[in-house]
């Protein structure tokens, strides 16, 4: 079972937000003792919501022109 105990990230989640430090630790108890991720999965589409969400295939992100350069000459 994975208890998380002297992990750096669950210690500084519980100083930062004691209510997601243990929605955390409960989703990947769930997730490493049971083979159950559909709380990592909801915590992690929460998170990345703001964001644009998960990226899947086809994702595509265009540059402004301006940042774009020609490739050197051979």
């Amino acid at each position: 079972i994975w208890s998380a105990k002297g992990k750096y990230m669950p210690n500084w989640l519980h100083k930062i937000n004691p209510s997601f430090a243990k929605r955390f630790d409960h989703a990947f108890h769930c997730a490493f003792a049971f083979g159950r991720t559909d709380e990592v999965i909801a915590l992690a589409t929460e998170v990345l919501s703001p964001h644009g969400g998960f990226l899947f295939e086809g994702h595509l992100l265009k540059a402004p022109k301006g940042w774009r350069t020609c490739p050197p000459t051979l």
